[in-house]
């Protein structure tokens, strides 16, 4: 009886720790180093912030010069601002593309759903008719010829087991893609011709995926039919990323309601998502102010750290807005279990190895480079074949050009180094020297990725800014600002998993 009662007032008190340990904000979970680290943080972003809004306001009033250069445009209206045009990607996305899209994905959503309700076993079927038809009414007869004749080659070397047979197709047909006028051979308007080539792209890699997972299982029932639905599959197949052919076999047929109601909730995520991007770009015209050179010289390097950290981190959140919508579309309404996500966000990370730096073929790499090449990940020489490999496809992927050719090698550079370097930090017990090593490491991971954002010469600018110009003394700040964000990061993931086990 004693026993019971002492137990129930054990649990009594866990729970008001945790009730306590949860009520405390975050603020006041932090320690004194933590809280230093944050305020300072806080107070080079608040400067970097009016400093940038600052200039951008003086960039949007310089109207006619802006223009000239192609960094702003009108069109956006909100706030009595110009619309920033420098990032063509975007730009493509809400302008020409974002009709077809949306039109394309709400009839996907569909016809999906009503089959599912009328006739699951006719579901795939049904949505692979109106993705055909869709491909066909948007690319023309010459386009659709190329995308079958490609599932054909893929399906017929799969039927020989020879995985090195794909792997040399599939590097040719990526190298003759992105050598040839696109244009010209599949005799498309130019104004849909970046759609055709990255969903291209994307089928060299899907065709490949389903003849690996042919070889590996040709019990499995993978027949042309299956194919044709896979690389057809209209959520991924502009964009990707990605979805291996393991994972889009699986889904189910069935979508209830309350996976709609999970897909609203998606769809109303990637709208926020879309605020603050708009907002970064036509307010504070954080794409086009790299591209000022006059900007980039006169000022500070913790504006033009926080300006490189910024365009990384609205690099991701672009394709957080894109593959949020297209994973939510196969997870909730096709039933597909295991959906690629977005990357890890890179206000969360400090290394190379948790960066990934194609996104759309990021799971396409692991499962079928990266893995297999590196094993267990344990030996160096395997690593860096696997890095080698990995930043290969990536290259050939990007067409092979000066920036995405120095893109690929220092990053791959950087995970090889970053490899040694970790095997070595576990005879260090000081955590303090490797938060400054990891702090530095992650502004050079800012700078790679801002090679492949805004070209090579912004990241020259960049490096030459934050490390050369000031001397020892802005090196020292900006180790000692890279350690107050490792610092703080970490602190964050304690807390986290602290939260994880009371709960």
């Amino acid at each position: 009886m004693q026993n019971n009662v002492d137990s129930v007032g054990k649990r009594t008190d866990m729970h008001r720790q945790a009730g306590a340990h949860k009520s405390t904000s975050f603020w006041g979970r932090l320690n004194a180093e933590g809280k230093a680290c944050a305020s300072l943080l806080t107070a080079v972003a608040a400067y970097s912030v009016a400093y940038i809004l600052r200039e951008s306001s003086n960039q949007d009033a310089d109207d006619v010069i802006s223009r000239k250069k192609g960094h702003l445009g009108e069109g956006w209206g909100v706030l009595s601002r110009k619309r920033d045009i420098a990032d063509f990607e975007w730009t493509f996305w809400f302008s020409e593309a974002k009709e077809i899209l949306v039109s394309l994905y709400l009839g996907h959503v569909t016809i999906g759903y009503i089959a599912s309700e009328l006739r699951p076993e006719m579901k795939e079927r049904c949505v692979f008719a109106f993705s055909f038809v869709s491909v066909f009414y948007i690319f023309g007869g010459s386009y659709i010829i190329m995308m079958s004749s490609l599932c054909c080659a893929y399906y017929l070397i799969s039927k020989h087991r020879s995985i090195t047979y794909v792997a040399v197709l599939s590097g040719s047909l990526l190298v003759l893609f992105r050598t040839v006028n696109f244009s010209k051979v599949t005799f498309l308007d130019i104004g849909v011709t970046p759609l055709a080539e990255s969903a291209l792209t994307y089928a060299i890699f899907r065709c490949c995926s389903f003849s690996f997972e042919a070889i590996e299982r040709p019990s499995d029932g993978n027949d042309l039919m299956k194919l044709f639905q896979y690389n057809f599959y209209l959520p991924y197949f502009f964009f990707g990323p990605v979805l291996t052919y393991d994972c889009f076999k699986n889904q189910e047929n069935s979508c209830s309601n309350n996976e709609i109601r999970l897909f609203i909730r998606d769809v109303i995520r990637v709208f926020s998502y879309v605020i603050v991007v708009n907002f970064l770009r036509h307010y504070l015209h954080v794409s086009c102010l790299p591209l000022n050179q006059e900007f980039m010289q006169a000022a500070p390097s913790v504006v033009l750290g926080f300006l490189a950290f910024i365009n990384v981190y609205l690099d991701w959140l672009k394709g957080r807005v894109l593959y949020t919508l297209t994973s939510g579309i196969a997870r909730h309404v096709d039933g597909c279990s295991r959906v690629p996500g977005c990357a890890k966000c890179t206000v969360n990370i400090y290394t190379f190895a948790d960066t990934f730096f194609d996104r759309g073929i990021q799971h396409w790499l692991v499962r079928y480079v990266y893995d297999p090449l590196g094993q267990t990940h344990n030996s160096f020489w395997k690593e860096a074949l696997a890095g080698a490999a990995s930043f290969g496809v990536v290259l050939l992927a990007q067409g092979v050009t000066w920036q995405s050719l120095a893109f690929v090698l220092l990053n791959w550079a950087g995970l090889t180094l970053e490899f040694c370097l970790i095997k070595n930090f576990n005879v260090i017990r000081n955590e303090r020297i490797k938060a400054f090593a990891f702090g530095l490491n992650y502004w050079f991971i800012l700078l790679f990725n801002s090679i492949g954002i805004n070209g090579i010469q912004t990241s020259w600018v960049y490096f030459k800014k934050l490390f050369l110009e000031g001397g020892v003394t802005g090196v020292v700040v900006m180790s000692v600002i890279g350690y107050c964000y490792v610092t703080l990061n970490r602190m964050i993931k304690n807390n986290s998993k602290e939260d994880k086990k009371t709960n």
